[in-house]
């Protein structure tokens, strides 16, 4: 959704066809290693996610980021932290009282990348213990949730937005730093009850290390004239997420950032590259 949107409006501004190519797969590893051994002139770009930093915490054969270069952060969105209405407590507090007093009983989806740290950061930062479940994505993980077989799932915000119309799912607290964010505006934030509990989805744009420094920068200048338009701002913040841009710089930082981040926590739970 998110390169369509942007591709949609890039090509009107660079005077050229952009076209959107799907390559899924391996929590995205087929479209990044397709992107990282294209020509470096600026005719190859990639959306990227949080498993560009996240899949080399978690698979040894993964694409190194430092392959890619960055050009822009688009948007980003929090996940929201969803229980079975059969079996999960309704509310944080309660989550976590249950945690403490029965030690590995609340059980959680891991669905890969930011998800399944999701479950991570829950357990370490509660100083609890979780029973954690792999998943082959968030989808089967939130049908688990769905029919009970497992209490909790952190799925990002505009799926579990329709996942949370289910009466089979409840939706706990979003992962935002503070309530109010969208699509669920009315949901606390993990982080009243949990100081220091954020978690971001998010998309960039990168491309093949290597590309030109002057190319890269007028894509980025390209892509925030995209960001700035109030159609695609509306479309993005209906999809459940707040656009962002700045320079390439600035989303080198923030990919460094959450991977030092994520990798403290997955560290400290003793997950090690497969």
């Amino acid at each position: 959704m998110v390169a369509r949107i942007v591709a949609d409006k890039l090509g009107a501004i660079l005077k050229q066809p952009v076209f959107v190519v799907n390559r899924p797969g391996a929590e995205s590893e087929i479209g990044y290693k397709a992107a990282a051994r294209a020509n470096p002139d600026g005719y190859t770009m990639v959306l990227t996610v949080p498993s560009v930093v996240t899949n080399p915490l978690y698979f040894k054969e993964s694409l190194d980021p430092s392959e890619l270069s960055p050009v822009i952060y688009l948007a980003q969105g929090p996940y929201i932290l969803l229980g079975s209405a059969k079996t999960a407590p309704k509310t944080v507090p309660e989550l976590i009282a249950a945690m403490k007093a029965h030690p590995g009983k609340i059980s959680c989806a891991m669905t890969g990348g930011v998800g399944s740290i999701g479950c991570e950061m829950l357990q370490a930062m509660t100083s609890s213990a979780l029973l954690k479940v792999p998943y082959r994505g968030s989808n089967p993980g939130t049908l688990a949730v769905m029919s009970g077989q497992v209490d909790l799932v952190f799925s990002f915000s505009i799926a579990a937005r329709s996942a949370a119309q289910s009466d089979q799912i409840r939706a706990l607290a979003t992962t935002a730093p503070k309530r109010g964010s969208a699509p669920m505006p009315e949901l606390p934030a993990i982080a009243e009850f949990i100081p220091g509990f954020e978690l971001e989805g998010w998309d960039g744009v990168m491309v093949p290390r290597g590309t030109p420094r002057d190319v890269i920068g007028r894509l980025n200048k390209a892509m925030n004239a995209a960001l700035n338009l109030p159609d695609v701002r509306a479309k993005l913040q209906k999809g459940g997420l707040d656009t962002i841009g700045g320079t390439p710089d600035e989303f080198a930082l923030r990919l460094r950032t959450v991977q030092q981040t994520f990798k403290r926590v997955l560290d400290a739970a003793g997950v090690k590259p497969q």
